[in-house]
């Protein structure tokens, strides 16, 4: 099972990729039209034509696939989350949870740090809504460590919801 995981992983991966290139296509094609209108066919409309190419089609057709990368990312750590309960307790242990934060919240930390100087650097000001938004909004790219970070907190109540559901047979361990 931890092979297939590693793989829906790698998978997921793959669809963050694609996704985010997906999205500089998209933004390639609307903002850069009237950059290169000069290269452009003399009756192309840039607010229209944009939507009748076969790009356009190509990337909103490659979007509605790699919609998934995300949620299959919480979905797999919410398996391996299921795999650190405690077979006595049938719950896990804050120690497991603190390790899990620790490990995400590190980088996390550094990147918001270096996120924060460099808009310092740019603005050469910051103000407290700046850092509170960084810190628990996530910087672009580290949305969601939060929302893992939340995730991993609540996990006793939600393992231990979901164990007075499920049958026995159907626990994970």
């Amino acid at each position: 099972m931890y092979k297939k995981m590693s793989t829906l992983a790698g998978i997921a991966i793959l669809m963050v990729v694609i996704a985010h290139a997906i999205n500089h296509g998209l933004f390639a094609l609307y903002a850069w039209t009237e950059r290169y209108q000069h290269m452009l066919p003399a009756n192309f409309d840039p607010y229209v034509d944009p939507f009748k190419t076969p790009q356009w089609f190509f990337l909103i057709f490659g979007k509605t696939f790699t919609v998934a990368a995300v949620p299959a990312f919480f979905a797999i750590s919410g398996f391996f989350i299921a795999f650190a309960i405690d077979k006595q307790q049938e719950n896990i242990r804050w120690e497991t949870i603190k390790k899990r934060i620790g490990g995400l919240l590190s980088p996390f930390l550094i990147w918001t740090l270096l996120s924060i100087l460099t808009q310092y650097i740019i603005k050469s000001t910051i103000n407290p809504v700046d850092i509170l938004f960084f810190l628990f909004g996530g910087t672009i790219g580290f949305w969601f460590i939060p929302a893992i970070v939340v995730f991993y907190f609540f996990s006793p109540l939600l393992i231990y919801l979901s164990l007075i559901h499920i049958s026995e047979p159907t626990r994970p361990y």
